[in-house]
């Protein structure tokens, strides 16, 4: 990604993730990837209704790597901010759909969240 640095400037040659192959897991939806309700917000004369299905989304995309990627020998998962939280909360299940990898979680800048 042009004009990112640390962990995502794939353009050095001692990257050392750099030629492993990377999943996103986008985030829009409030509830650090964790979520499965959808809430209505009222306020102003209006509502507004918003999915807050975090859990779903991160289970769908784990399901597709599954069948994309069985036989993964080692797996980092990485999160920032709110996906530092999802970091801690999937860590575990991407172990356990993975037996025979290793494992490694990656939180940054999640902690300040709890101030």
């Amino acid at each position: 990604m042009p004009g990112l640095g640390g962990l995502w400037n794939f353009c050095h040659e001692d990257h050392p993730f750099r030629n492993w192959t990377w999943v996103t897991v986008a985030y829009c939806t409030g509830d650090q990837h964790m979520g499965n309700h959808v809430a209505t917000y009222e306020g102003n004369g209006s509502s507004m209704q918003v999915r807050h299905i975090g859990a779903k989304n991160a289970d769908s995309v784990l399901r597709w790597v599954k069948r994309t990627f069985p036989n993964l020998e080692r797996i980092h998962v990485v999160g920032e901010s709110a996906g530092g939280w999802a970091t801690f909360a999937w860590t575990r299940e991407v172990a356990t759909r993975w037996p025979t990898a290793q494992v490694a979680g990656w939180s940054d800048s999640a902690l300040h969240l709890l101030c």
